[in-house]
């Protein structure tokens, strides 16, 4: 495994002249159309004052973000009738209304579910969603594998959510290359199998009903889906509801080769999001590299908040009802004993550059999984913010005695325990953790 990982980093920092097989997708104008840069908020663009011009993002007003103060808020995205997050939030409090009697729209709750990155961890959200608290999601955001489960939140699949993160086995989602196949494919793992399933779920062989078709049936929640963009670094935003309804153009029998074009787009948005750098297989959408949107933050918001605030006039401004479901643990793992040296670290018996990198990267990954949830509160100052975790899974005495965590991206009997443990939690009543509010500051 370590030589692996040696050999394939190596290989691609040192350009050793075999070239790399990305899996490619086409999407046209149904990706530019649908799709937004994540922009900073106002203290990034405070912190990045100093940055070249060619460096910082550019606004909706055409402008370079960096060095605006924190109460210039011109980088707000345009609020118009295209704005797909203020008219899902908009359209979710005017569906409410009608059975509010002598309540204001402007005090309804509006529930987003964020679904986070994680991996084979997401087998975890998926047990615990299996059994929701509520189903009517306005906003669905996803990233890394909380991309995938958002297609199947979107669609209000649940019970083929849990399926699908209970595999048969390795070969359902990914093919291992070998080390000449890991050097011209560019990744440890083939998503090829990945990209089939991910098809066959939008567009069933058979004529059975199509979740594509179900994602923008009224009353479904707005789904959009963040990947990281390799040639810019910038987080990019995909509207993917947004996107299929206006592909469909209201068409009440689109055609075959429609809707495939449709399902190929929006898979590729939904792999290049969950496509982790060097371990699985690099994409492509109409040439432009994509990698894991988890390589920026573990959940997004997609800029809700401000949304809101710039829709003065056409929606409340109370912030929505965050549930985020952190697909994986909150700590660093103990590095494992040495072989034959009981209570002493790996680590420590064998500070080699690999060992001590992969430390360090685990800890790097945690802080910034940690960092995206609590920067929510930091946008959502008095808002509520509901988090669960796969925290405990690995606890004695629970029905989530799931053992040591697997180094392979996909293990199932490892998957099948963290489902169980989702569930477990869940029917507890008690697997939200509800972040407290900051306090104000004179």
């Amino acid at each position: 495994m370590r030589r692996l990982w040696i050999l394939a980093v190596t290989a691609l920092l040192s350009g050793c002249g075999l070239d790399a097989k990305p899996m490619r997708f086409v999407c046209g104008s149904l990706l530019t159309d649908n799709a937004e840069t994540y922009q900073p908020t106002p203290l990034f663009a405070e912190i990045q004052r100093d940055a070249g011009h060619d460096d910082c993002p550019t606004g909706a007003d055409g402008k370079p973000q960096c060095g605006r103060p924190l109460n210039d808020l011109t980088n707000a995205p345009p609020i118009g009738a295209s704005d797909a997050i203020v008219n899902a939030i908009e359209g979710w409090r005017t569906s409410k209304a009608a059975g509010l009697a002598n309540k204001s729209t402007a005090t309804t709750e509006v529930p987003v579910l964020m679904l986070s990155g994680g991996g084979l961890w997401g087998s975890y959200g998926a047990g615990f969603l299996k059994k929701p608290p509520r189903r009517d999601w306005a906003v669905v955001t996803g990233i890394s594998t909380g991309a995938l489960q958002g297609l199947f939140v979107a669609a209000g699949d649940y019970d083929g959510l849990a399926a699908a993160y209970a595999p048969k086995g390795d070969e359902d989602f990914a093919t291992k290359n070998s080390v000449l196949g890991l050097l011209r494919k560019g990744s440890q793992y083939d998503l090829a199998p990945l990209r089939g399933r991910v098809l066959a779920y939008l567009l069933p062989p058979g004529g059975a009903a199509s979740p594509l078709l179900k994602m923008i049936e009224p009353g479904r929640p707005n789904l959009s889906i963040a990947m990281v963009e390799a040639r810019s670094g910038d987080l990019k935003v995909v509207h993917v509801t947004q996107l299929i309804r206006a592909a469909l153009n209201g068409r009440p029998s689109p055609d075959q080769g429609l809707l495939r074009r449709v399902a190929e787009c929006v898979a590729g948005v939904a792999i290049a999001s969950s496509s982790i750098p060097v371990r699985l297989t690099p994409v492509q959408i109409d040439g432009h590299t994509y990698m894991d949107g988890g390589v920026r933050m573990s959940v997004f918001d997609a800029g809700i908040g401000r949304r809101m605030a710039y829709a003065a006039g056409r929606a409340p401004t109370v912030a929505p009802h965050l549930y985020v479901v952190r697909n994986g643990p909150t700590v660093v793992f103990r590095d494992a004993d040495a072989k034959n040296r009981p209570g002493v670290a790996a680590v420590d018996a064998r500070p080699d550059a690999y060992s001590v990198g992969m430390r360090g990267y685990s800890t790097i990954v945690n802080e910034s999984e940690l960092m995206s949830v609590a920067s929510l509160r930091l946008r959502y100052q008095s808002g509520k913010i509901d988090v669960t975790t796969a925290d405990g899974f690995n606890a004695p005495g629970n029905r989530g005695r799931c053992g040591p965590r697997p180094d392979e991206p996909f293990n199932r009997p490892f998957m099948l325990c963290l489902i169980e443990w989702g569930q477990a939690k869940a029917a507890t009543g008690k697997g939200w953790i509800s972040l407290s509010k900051l306090p104000s500051v004179p």
